[in-house]
């Protein structure tokens, strides 16, 4: 079952930037960068839905006739899209041009028609494109929306526009045009080793654990930031991610149709770096139902941030992973690819498709592949960040997670286990078919398992045909000899407690890091453990 429209991300960006096309030509009040009440052209702000004299709040003093301050634009607990006053407004400004009239009369109150008929209904390029139809398909959702009960699904915590725009970014050095990026961590400035700007970052200027700092968030249908353990069958949640342009100019297909800045999500097989995978549909599509994959962001100024945002619904995408999974015809140790899948948590990456004009600033090339690292190129960033229950860990003797382990460059790839617990506390096991582990980690086939020693004692497989090791060492690295015609392997990491031990341990993040033969992080998981 598919979900509604997004308010935020379908209709309301689209509303701005019908506002932003307006002033280019005219004026920006709408978007005024002030908040004081004199900044604000009819009293009304675009900047974010939420803000006081936005659509959930009321006109400013700077309100003129006929309205005044402290008018409503939508009418609170009132689904009738023909009594809120902003849809009434706008549905006017979509009808025949030379019949749109000034103003409208909702109950006995006038207001003006958005946008004004002397300019935007005429020459608004982005208002004739989004209305282009019969029913308008913008006002039609907006309508629909309305009725549905005016879901304000604004992205929060800090995904939030003041949040986003409480510290500006810096002007990126020597960029003549946009220079676009997906964050990778909090506070993240677009430049990455070797993008050949002066002065130059350093390696570790984009953490190694990008996987988990990265801003991409998993939220509900409101907007708020979640961290479910379990992907319930039937839900929908949505991915979200903050982009940013951090070059003179403007970016997006709004005054240049042929750049447009297009985004994209793929959901993927939990990994230590790429999968099979699946395309996300966009939340910026109007239709719910779409299948669209690219989020086009229509407008965005030098030196801000914007959200992305996707759909992501639980059955759908576990479908295209079993199919995906499927196709690989990977080794999975005696498991479907249902099962293997089972109770899992995809990874998500983001990438930046179009809107930027070439440059010198791009060691990986303008457009990543679902390989690319985006500890060196800022058009990708990946969230392969998984909780997990620490009360299970008294229930349960141990705890699995099947993942996989792509083949990143030529040479042998190494896994390593960061964690801080004490080997009395937890052991830590890896898992593969024993078909795998002759072939890449045993010392035959150019691999190895230093400090882990094989399990021979009976425990709990996590697929029928499995090898096991147990981690002894801290400094632990099981090196797996190049597989490249065997692009993907699956694995399972293990983790066992003490019986009724587990709810009870001082827990921390527990990584596994992928490095590549040049010794280069080339990517990784975190399993974060929740209490309850």
């Amino acid at each position: 079952m598919h979900g509604t429209t997004s308010f935020y991300h379908a209709i309301f960006k689209r509303l701005q930037t019908v506002y932003h096309w307006e002033s280019s030509v005219s004026f920006d009040g709408h978007l005024s960068k002030d908040d004081n009440a004199p900044g604000l052209y009819g009293g009304f702000s675009l900047k974010y839905p939420s803000d006081k004299y936005g659509m959930f709040g009321s006109l400013s003093a700077a309100a003129g006739a006929p309205v005044s301050a402290g008018l409503k634009p939508l009418v609170l607990g009132n689904n009738v899209p023909a009594q809120n006053p902003l849809y009434v407004m706008l549905a006017a400004a979509a009808g025949p041009n030379g019949s749109i009239p000034d103003t409208v009369t909702v109950g006995t109150q006038k207001w003006p028609v958005m946008p004004p008929p002397d300019q935007g209904t005429l020459y608004n390029t982005a208002w004739l494109n989004f209305t282009a139809g019969t029913p308008p398909p913008l006002v039609d959702a907006f309508g629909a929306w309305i009725t549905a009960g005016k879901l304000n699904d604004e992205p929060q915590g800090p995904l939030l526009y003041p949040a986003r725009t409480a510290s500006p970014l810096p002007a990126f050095p020597g960029a003549t045009g946009p220079i676009l990026f997906v964050a990778s961590f909090a506070g993240d400035d677009g430049r990455r080793p070797g993008d050949m700007a002066m002065p130059a970052v350093p390696v570790g200027h984009v953490p190694g654990n990008y996987w988990d700092t990265s801003q991409i968030f998993l939220t509900d249908a409101g907007g708020a930031i979640v961290t479910p353990l379990h992907l319930a069958a039937g839900a929908e949640y949505y991915v979200q991610a903050v982009i940013g342009q951090c070059g003179p100019g403007i970016a997006g297909g709004l005054f240049n149709a042929a750049m447009p800045l297009d985004v994209q999500c793929d959901a993927q097989c939990f990994n230590t770096g790429f999968s099979p995978g699946v395309q996300l549909p966009s939340l910026g599509n109007l239709d719910p139902t779409d299948p669209n994959p690219l989020y086009e962001q229509f407008y965005m100024d030098p030196l801000t941030t914007e959200v992305a945002g996707f759909r992501f619904n639980v059955d759908a995408v576990f479908a295209g992973l079993v199919a995906a999974l499927t196709a690989s015809n990977m080794n999975l140790g005696g498991l479907t690819p249902t099962d293997w899948l089972k109770d899992g948590h995809p990874c998500v990456k983001v990438r930046l498709m179009s809107g930027e004009y070439p440059n010198g600033f791009t060691p990986q090339g303008p457009v990543p592949g679902l390989g690319s690292n985006p500890q060196l190129d800022r058009h990708i960033a990946q969230h392969n960040l998984v909780p997990f229950d620490t009360a299970v860990m008294a229930r349960t003797p141990i705890h699995w997670t099947n993942f996989i382990v792509p083949q990143v460059g030529d040479g042998a790839n190494a896994l390593t286990l960061q964690h801080g617990q004490a080997p009395a506390d937890v052991r830590f096991y890896v898992a593969m078919p024993s078909a795998v582990y002759k072939r890449y980690a045993a010392g035959d086939g150019g691999g190895s398992a230093r400090g882990f020693d094989l399990v021979t004692e009976g425990i709990a497989k996590p697929f029928p045909d499995a090898v096991m090791l147990r981690q002894t060492s801290p400094e632990a690295r099981l090196v797996l000899a190049p597989h490249r015609d065997e692009r993907y392997l699956g694995l399972g990491l293990g983790i066992e407690t003490q019986p009724g031990r587990g709810a009870a341990l001082p827990w921390g993040d527990i990584r596994m890091v992928h490095v590549a033969h040049d010794g280069h992080v080339v990517g990784g998981f975190t399993l974060r453990p929740l209490r309850r």
